[in-house]
């Protein structure tokens, strides 16, 4: 008789040992069994740290647990370095859909309310504490109308046809974001009547928001019809300090409907900022999820807001489909465009237990719920976990503190509380634990890497360090006769493996091969029905086996 063990899977807890399929594990920590590796490989542990963040010192210069990175600023550097934006509170951010922006303009909550930063403000003063500035999202409205006063009348005003006007204006920023305009409704009350060749004066204008929005201009204008209904049509741009404009320009030679006129902007509380296929930006606040304009990701209009039953833990997109997960069932909110989204429930009844959790991956999105991982897709979805874990097993992890990436295609975790975490393969549905800690991650594309945040808030590379030790322990193989397995083979591409033997749940052998041609070695006599294998070291391995003689075993 003889055992052969030649695939490495991940472990199942919620299986009994000995119902195990052959390639799955009772351990499996800092073990790489993917589908990419033809051997049981170990992982590797962070790289050094990169050091000279922003040009500064090798560790992060916040005061407390770093919980958000974001590597800004592709189009300014190469550097890997620079530039790290960093926050002791869970923050998303997005580089905003904005054409010809060679300032990168880039968007985060979570940080207080909404912000919006760009390479002026980020980079600002020289410090590494990135970002170093930062202004409000959105534009506020206006508090209030102009005063609109008319000219003197012509003088054969009487035979002349008269236009009856209503004016309103927006504020503007330096980026050239503009506000929802002054409530046409209400300006209604200072309808004037206008003759041919008479000017109007509009003045008296509200003060400038407080906050910090960088307001530097204001655009009016006026209807052609003099209702609330109508559209209005651009006048004229004047600074900020202006305090009065005297119109004179006749209907021809107005400009631009006001576009602006449902573009609101996000409210304080908003949170959990992702970008959307339409060209926009999606995020939320309690149970309301808010979409902007397209590719105007300060303007938030009201007419897009979308409602969901329950409370919104976080977000996640898969195409164009957005995935709100909340504390109670999960809900799809798709379509092309935001003015004709529609919400659908999604079809598994589970809430999510961290917003950390959440990650767009191949298509779905992944997150911690009560009784395990999720995996959401309009295509399907499932508990992911569900015949590896049970709810117990699952609960144990502390899935409430999970915080997790997007990898090479892996779905790759931390635990916040406890340290160590694990790595789920999507493709192979294989799980494995590591003993690697971090507080803080970002994925980045463009170098193809995943940076950690370690205990000294220095930022280190995932698997690009020195090869770790792991351990790997098979299944319990429950034979139908007793067999006598005498001699044992470790095949693997490097030495030393140190391989321990379990007999009917008893350790029989711990022994060290040391080198290929001391691959075979004996083991001690005596019989058994169960048998395990127990690997650990750091040498790739892909084949084991135990056969009862040296012949056996030869023969293959």
């Amino acid at each position: 008789m003889k055992l052969t063990i030649d695939s490495f899977g991940g472990i199942a807890p919620a299986i009994a040992p000995e119902y195990l399929s052959a390639a799955q594990a009772q351990v499996a920590t800092n073990t790489k069994t993917f589908p990419s590796v033809s051997a049981l490989a170990p992982l590797k542990g962070p790289s050094s740290p990169i050091g000279n963040l922003n040009g500064g010192a090798d560790n992060l210069p916040k005061t407390g647990t770093i919980q958000s990175i974001y590597k800004w600023g592709d189009d300014q550097t190469t550097d890997p370095a620079k530039y790290w934006f960093h926050w002791v509170d869970d923050v998303d951010v997005v580089q905003g859909f904005v054409f010809d922006d060679p300032s990168q303009r880039t968007y985060f909550t979570g940080d207080g309310v909404p912000k919006a930063t760009d390479s002026s403000l980020a980079l600002s003063g020289g410090g590494t504490n990135l970002p170093a500035a930062a202004r409000n999202l959105g534009v506020p409205k206006p508090s209030s109308g102009p005063t609109v006063n008319t000219g003197a009348e012509p003088a054969d005003a009487e035979s002349l046809v008269s236009e009856s006007r209503v004016y309103t204006f927006t504020w503007v920023n330096s980026w050239g974001e503009e506000s929802e305009p002054y409530s046409a409704g209400a300006m209604t009350a200072q309808t004037v009547t206008v003759y041919p060749g008479q000017s109007v004066t509009v003045s008296n204008f509200p003060s400038v928001p407080s906050g910090d929005y960088n307001i530097t201009a204001k655009r009016i204008y006026r209807s052609v019809a003099g209702t609330g209904s109508t559209e209005f049509l651009f006048v004229a741009e004047i600074s900020a300090a202006t305090a009065s404009y005297t119109d004179t320009l006749t209907g021809e030679q107005l400009g631009e409907v006001c576009p602006s006129l449902t573009w609101s902007a996000p409210p304080d509380d908003m949170i959990g900022i992702v970008p959307m296929a339409y060209g926009g930006l999606a995020g939320f606040a309690g149970r309301e999820v808010y979409l902007s304009e397209p590719y105007r990701p300060f303007a938030f209009p009201l007419g897009y807001r979308q409602l969901v039953e329950h409370p919104i833990v976080g977000l996640g997109v898969m195409d164009t489909t957005l995935a709100v997960l909340t504390r109670g069932r999960p809900f799809f909110i798709q379509g092309g465009s935001p003015e004709a989204m529609v919400v659908v429930e999604a079809d598994i009844p589970q809430a999510c237990v961290s917003k950390r959790s959440i990650v767009s991956l191949n298509g779905a999105v992944l997150y911690a719920s009560p009784d395990g991982l999720v995996r959401l897709s309009p295509n399907g979805s499932a508990l992911v976990t569900q015949g590896l874990y049970d709810r117990a097993q699952w609960q144990a992890l502390n899935p409430s503190s999970i915080h997790a990436y997007s990898h090479d295609g892996k779905y790759i975790a931390f635990f916040g509380t406890d340290g160590g975490g694990f790595v789920y393969d999507p493709s192979a549905a294989t799980f494995n634990l590591h003993d690697i800690d971090a507080s803080a991650g970002y994925a980045d594309l463009v170098s193809d890497t995943l940076y950690l945040v370690n205990a000294a808030k220095q930022i280190v590379r995932w698997d690009q360090g020195d090869t770790k030790d792991y351990t790997w322990r098979s299944k319990r193989f429950e034979l139908p006769r007793e067999a006598c397995f005498s001699v044992c083979e470790v095949e693997a591409v490097d030495y030393p493996v140190t391989v321990a033997i379990y007999r009917d749940e008893s350790l029989l052998l711990t022994h060290t091969v040391t080198s290929r041609d001391k691959a075979v070695f004996r083991l001690p006599p005596g019989h058994g029905y169960a048998w395990e294998v127990e690997l650990t070291g750091a040498a790739r391995v892909f084949r084991v086996a135990l056969a009862e003689s040296v012949q056996e075993l030869a023969n293959g």
